[in-house]
């Protein structure tokens, strides 16, 4: 017999009391074709029975044993529910819903099932739907074997509602656990970060707070825990933007399309040894494009804000007036700096002088810089966003392609706020760096890796978000956001 997981997913309940009559889904079943009276209560018994199953696998088993009894399907219709099969597969796999053994046995089922079908070994099949039912008539039918002589006595019609029934079952189930499989892995993964950045973040206060107590309120360059400034909300901040950027660069699932020369042209370029066709690579590739968004919108910001020389440009319009305020801001703390060190004197304030500039100019930048989501550089930027994206990824949900702009907007004004405004408020400016592929990992600056593999033996294979942290050497270095990194086993030779 298959193995088969042992964890069974919750599923929608379904009545356990509807009268056949009262059952306008089984009066469709029963009274197809001219069944006769005494076929209603047999099909009455089959249908609550498969109404019952509340385990992904069961649904499988069930769509495969219908789908070989139904004899009208025509080979486009059959390998398109194959590939929705496999989506579902991949789905539950990629939430860690499933271990890879047990997807790597419901795999090789589907595939099996797909290659005896399509190449007429009539005598493998037998035996593969044989085994099925084996475990159905335990697992889904309380060891009454009548059940799979009465599912091949449906006509076709009722065969195709139940195998379609069974499809849906699939995705909508498929749906529900990866939803919720995500949302837990995401609160467990989002509370180690916090753990992780509380631990440092106290360490700095303490430092921070020793130096300050000698300076006073008036030199404080601190700021509150209430302030959205503070070094806590900041990597909180950092956490949110990875997270969205994460549901921003899907590519996997039927509402997607990628394009494969394109994209597999992508990975060569940086120099990524995963395969678009397997599972990990499509994951490598949505980690690309969180990387290229970030680069993107960087390297465009930082073009406006280039000071110009020409006068209808260097004029304080309301289109230019982030720019303004940057630009006379880094004259005053370039002055300040210079003042501080070449007029004699050994007062704090001086010397704290140029820091408390930067920080409340871009504090203020922080809270209302570049907020209008029409705002020219916005709009600008926000659809090269899109524009990068549509070359390699086609979205087929009409729904989620509306919401497309919405999201690169604000993913554009989120990614400026914090590395352009938000950083530049802190104390000790933080820099941000975008590991290699090829890099050894490095378990001090990097996250990502499964944490049993041993990360001497593993070299990086995308960094999709960098490494966010408080300049200094080797060994002071403080680290606000490890880099997050999809991993790959060193070449052995």
């Amino acid at each position: 017999m298959l193995e088969k997981n042992d964890t069974s997913p919750p599923s929608p309940s379904s009545s356990q009391t509807a009268k056949p009559k009262q059952n306008t889904l089984f009066r469709r079943f029963s009274n197809h074709n001219n069944v006769e009276s005494e076929d209603v209560s047999i099909g009455f018994d089959l249908f609550m029975h498969i109404c019952s199953i509340k385990n992904w696998y069961n649904y499988l088993q069930m769509f495969l044993v219908i789908s070989n009894s139904y004899h009208s399907l025509h080979s486009d219709d059959f390998d398109k529910d194959i590939i929705i099969v496999k989506d579902c597969l991949y789905d539950l796999y990629s939430s860690t819903y499933i271990p890879k053994r047990c997807k790597e046995i419901y795999e090789e089922l589907i595939n099996e099932y797909y290659d005896y079908e399509t190449k007429k070994k009539t005598s493998k099949l037998d035996k593969l739907i044989s085994n099925i039912w084996a475990d159905l008539i335990v697992d889904v039918f309380e060891g009454e074997k009548k059940f799979e002589n009465q599912l091949k006595q449906l006509g076709n019609f009722q065969k195709n509602r139940l195998r379609k029934l069974m499809l849906g079952k699939l995705s909508n189930l498929t749906r529900q656990i990866s939803s919720n499989y995500r949302t837990k892995r995401k609160k467990e993964q989002l509370q180690d970060k916090i753990n992780d950045l509380n631990a440092e973040i106290s360490d700095l206060n303490k430092q921070n707070s020793q130096y300050q107590a000698a300076l006073g309120e008036v030199k404080n360059v601190r700021w509150g825990d209430d302030t959205p400034n503070n070094p806590t909300k900041l990597a909180e901040a950092f956490i949110d933007l990875q997270s969205t950027l994460e549901d921003f660069t899907l590519v996997q699932g039927e509402d997607y399309e990628i394009n494969v020369s394109e994209s597999s042209g992508l990975l060569n370029h940086l120099n990524c040894k995963e395969k678009l066709s397997s599972i990990q690579g499509k994951l490598v590739l949505s980690a690309i494009f969180q990387r290229r968004i970030i680069e993107i919108v960087l390297r465009e910001i930082h073009s406006c804000f280039i000071p110009s020389t020409e006068p209808e440009i260097a004029k304080n319009s309301d289109e230019t007036l982030e720019v303004d305020i940057v630009n006379a801001a880094d004259v005053l703390i370039r002055l300040t700096k210079k003042f501080a060190d070449s007029r004699s004197g050994n007062d704090d304030i001086t010397r704290m002088v140029s820091i408390k500039v930067r920080q409340q100019v871009y504090a203020a930048l922080g809270v209302r810089g570049l907020s209008d989501p029409n705002h020219p550089f916005i709009k600008k930027i926000s659809t090269k966003l899109v524009t990068y994206l549509s070359r390699y990824r086609q979205i087929r949900n009409e729904e989620l392609n509306s919401d497309l702009e919405e999201q690169a907007i604000k993913i554009t004004q989120e990614i400026i706020n914090l590395f352009c405004f938000k950083s530049k408020a802190q104390p000790i400016i933080p820099e941000y760096e975008f590991f290699e592929s090829g890099q050894a990992v490095d378990v001090r600056y990097m996250q990502g890796f499964l944490r049993k593999e041993d990360p001497k033996k593993l070299e990086v294979e995308i960094c999709s978000f960098p490494l966010i942290s408080i300049p200094g050497d080797d060994k002071n270095k403080r680290v606000l956001i490890k880099a997050h990194v999809i991993t790959r086993k060193k070449n052995s030779s």
